[in-house]
């Protein structure tokens, strides 16, 4: 796809003032030149929003032939940039000004990042730079240095500059696309916001009418491009170009798209805009060219399936909908403190998008579809306390990690696995379980505007600014295919949202469903196991499907627990929603190896009997890389291959012989079961080769003839198969000699043709 830039330049006018601030004036001080590296003066204090930096600076007659001088600004984040123009010093005095407005053209040092209204608003230091090629310690006297700040005002011109539109055609006068491929437009607003994520400085948004007449909204978002720079033992990110704001679209169906452009500065963030916006004429429209859409009608989105929506599908909007039964594990970070100290595996380096790069290629090379990654401070969070790398404050999102999870979803999707992305982990929200809210921007200890915790989920400014970042991860990610769902929190039950996470999960959800045109589902999750799950926030029409834990200790066995969440009489079954383990493994302080190993290997074939809507994910996601121990996921997958769970089909439960455990997923004509050694499955210590033993399938089974075939639960192969001929009545099958676990599928054959009688 090409992507063409079109001379798009609508300016209109409005009213212009500046309101100067008083800023700390640096007493005269005496410069020492360290010459030939660089001498900096900084500022004493910088005010927000520095439009322009004054400086009286005498030259004394010893100081070298070629001194200059020019002035710096720079964030907390080690941006620095230095002013296009510089002075030539020589003996005397020197009054100088340097433009630090938004329209200065500063210069970042050593990377490309364009200097907007965004960088001069994180600006904290600035300053004068001497330079000369001699070695010289000559004393300059600075008599003043002051910045002067600007209060953040309507520029004098509103305009729209250098639009881009992938897949333009100049010859044709529109764009051209493809069915389920991203389709991108960037623009870049003057005057530039200062505070490019808040909607009411400045808004933009694409209004998409499809060849169907359906008619959608689209948001942008604005996206500081980056490269990422693998250091070895951690990344940075480099700004490789300006910024701009960004619409991204992925068409579904064939045919002509009409597309119009909305823009405002100011107001509400909404188009039409708040009536303040429209007396100052701050708003712009304008009809785009036409994008016209080849292909097949598209739809790869996960969701519940409508027919059977104890199940995940794809494509349930242009057709029945393909089953989906994820397989894979918690990838909440790339290293894990808890893992290491529960199961001595060592900590992986902080090279996030590395890290997740080497995982996602080796859980999918073993046969994984799924994935949980979390937006967690020690991770990919996008909001956190100014004073940490990459971060801003709240209100302020990390360009960092945006770049990252753009490349990380395109990766996943690529590799054909799905991601369960958390959006709060507890810790943000609770002062005592994994404790994160003394970090947390929004609290009032560290500048936030919160005094307790308990606030982030009532008080009106907070739930503002998660609806500004919802806004933002929607339009930046929400036509993401790779995306499984949107998982609100973490163990929300170890907040301290108490008895307001109801409401807030009534309100948040429906706001998910409203922005995300593309379906994805939203969902949310519980600490401990199924039992903790709240029964009215699990009802809740917003949310689509249901993440639980399974967690346990000695007195109960993994797999019963997994059955037991969804088939117990307390069980989640009732809600008709999917239900997806995303963490277990042992306690919450993990188990003794053996018991690890078999609960990692039984627990996918016990949820799939059991009518779960994927295979639980393993907490200690390490412990599987490091022990290259993926291969649960690809022996399950063989098996699955070709099978459809949903429709008329229920969970049983076969009677055995009290050292197995043995449940059933049973359609008509179909049968898939599981058979674990129950010593084995309960702590890792096998009993041996089990032979000898039956199992009774149901006491009234039609006649007919069937087909057994015996899998290794281990490689996801057939040992065995049995043909036989059942007469009607009770039907027990001899189990194969078999260690720790077995699978199998019951298959009833056609009857056979009549003969005709003459």
């Amino acid at each position: 796809m090409t992507t063409s830039t079109l001379p798009l330049t609508v300016v209109l006018l409005a009213t212009s003032w500046l309101v100067m601030l008083a800023a700390g004036e640096s007493a005269g001080q005496q410069v020492t030149l360290v010459a030939p590296m660089n001498t900096t003066v900084p500022a004493v204090t910088v005010p927000p929003l520095p439009v322009r930096l004054d400086a009286v600076v005498i030259v004394p007659a010893d100081a070298p032939g070629d001194l200059g001088v020019g002035a710096y600004a720079a964030d907390g984040q080690g941006h620095w940039f230095r002013s296009p123009r510089t002075y030539a010093l020589t003996p005397g005095r020197h009054q100088l000004t340097f433009d630090l407005g938004d329209r200065a053209a500063l210069v970042q040092e050593p990377a490309r990042e364009a200097w907007t209204a965004t960088a001069r608003a994180r600006t904290t230091r600035a300053g004068l730079f001497l330079w000369s090629a001699s070695a010289s310690r000559a004393q300059i006297a600075v008599e003043r240095l002051v910045v002067v700040g600007e209060k953040d005002q309507p520029g004098a011109q509103v305009r729209l500059t250098d639009l881009r539109l992938d897949g333009y055609d100049v010859a044709l006068g529109q764009c051209r696309g493809r069915t389920g491929e991203r389709w991108q437009l960037s623009v870049r607003p003057d005057p530039f916001p200062a505070q490019p994520y808040d909607p009411q400085r400045f808004a933009l948004a694409v209004v998409v009418t499809g060849p169907n007449g359906q008619q959608w909204r689209l948001g942008a978002f604005y996206r500081q491009p980056l490269d990422i720079v693998d250091r070895g033992d951690h990344e940075e990110g480099v700004p490789s170009a300006a910024a701009a704001y960004l619409v991204r679209f992925r068409p579904e169906l064939p045919g002509r798209y009409r597309l119009r452009l909305e823009a405002v500065w100011g107001g509400s963030g909404e188009f039409p805009p708040a009536k303040d916006a429209a007396k100052s004429g701050r708003t712009l429209a304008w009809d785009l060219p036409d994008l016209q859409v080849e292909g097949a009608p598209w739809d790869d989105y996960v969701r519940a399936d409508p027919a059977d929506p104890r199940f995940f599908s794809t494509g349930s909007r242009i057709g029945p909908g393909t089953f989906f039964w994820p397989r894979g594990l918690n990838l909440h970070s790339v290293w894990d403190v808890r893992c290491r100290d529960c199961t001595g595996t060592k900590l992986t380096p902080h090279r996030l998008l590395a890290g997740y790069d080497a995982y996602l290629r080796r859980l999918a090379a073993g046969g994984g579809t799924a994935a949980e990654i979390w937006l967690s401070s020690w991770s990919l969070c996008l909001e956190w306390r100014g004073d940490w790398s990459g971060f801003h404050g709240p209100g302020w999102y990390s360009d960092e990690n945006a770049e990252r999870l753009d490349r990380l979803l395109d990766l996943a999707y690529s590799l054909g696995v799905r991601i369960n992305l958390v959006i709060n982990n507890h810790g943000q929200g609770s002062t005592n379980c994994d404790k994160e809210w003394d970090n947390n921007p929004w609290n009032a200890a560290i500048g936030g505007p919160l005094a307790q915790a308990e606030l982030f989920f009532t008080d009106a400014q907070a739930l503002a600014g998660q609806e500004r970042l919802r806004r933002y991860i929607v339009a930046r990610w929400g036509d993401h295919p790779a995306v499984l769902g949107w998982k609100l929190w973490s163990e929300q039950n170890l907040t301290t949202g108490g008895g307001n996470l109801f409401h807030w999960h009534q309100a948040a959800a429906e706001r998910w469903q409203q922005l995300d045109g593309a379906g994805h589902g939203v969902t949310t999750h519980w600490s401990g196991d199924y039992r903790a799950a709240e029964r009215r926030i699990v009802q809740l029409p917003g949310l689509n499907y249901v993440c639980i834990d399974a967690y346990h200790g000695g007195e109960s066995m993994l797999a019963q627990l997994v059955w037991d969440s969804v088939n117990a009489r307390d069980g989640l079954r009732i809600f008709g929603k999917p239900v997806i383990i995303t963490e277990f493994g042992g306690t919450s302080g993990g188990c003794p190896p053996q018991q690890l190993i078999a609960e990692h290997h039984s627990g996918p074939w016990a949820a799939m009997v059991s009518g779960n809507a994927g295979s639980p994910m393993l907490w200690w996601g390490e412990w599987v890389d490091q022990g290259e121990r993926w291969s649960p996921y690809a022996a399950l997958g063989r098996f699955l291959e070709g099978e459809d769970l949903r429709g008329d089909s229920k969970a049983v439960e076969l009677q055995a012989p009290g050292q197995l455990w043995v449940r059933a997923w049973a359609r008509p004509g179909r049968l898939l079961g599981y058979v674990l050694d129950r010593a084995w499955g309960s702590s890792g210590n096998s009993a041996g080769t089990l032979s000898g033993l039956r199992v009774q399938v149901g006491d009234a089974i039609h006649a007919g003839v069937m087909n057994i075939e015996w899998w290794d639960a281990e490689t996801g192969r057939i040992v065995h198969t049995d043909r036989v001929a059942h007469a009607g009545g009770p039907l027990e099958v001899v189990v194969p000699d078999f260690t720790r676990h077995l699978a199998f599928k019951l298959i009833r054959l056609p009857d056979p043709p009549a003969t005709a009688v003459r």
